[in-house]
């Protein structure tokens, strides 16, 4: 449960330091899987191409 608990403020973590490029999302539409996935993003530091990137490297494997 604790573990599930810090995934959760990652993502959010995550989905705030890219709040811009997120907020141009429908984030209720990514399916649960992808979504706790989402805090594996957070070492990035910058551009949506970037983002992009690694989420999709990340649905494709």
């Amino acid at each position: 449960m604790a573990s599930g608990i810090a995934d959760s403020f990652v993502t959010i973590g995550t989905i705030n330091k890219f709040r811009y490029f997120w907020s141009t999302h429908y984030i209720e539409r990514i399916p649960d899987p992808l979504l706790k996935e989402i805090g594996c993003l957070m070492s990035l530091k910058s551009s949506k191409i970037e983002v992009l990137k690694s989420l999709m490297s990340t649905i494709t494997s």
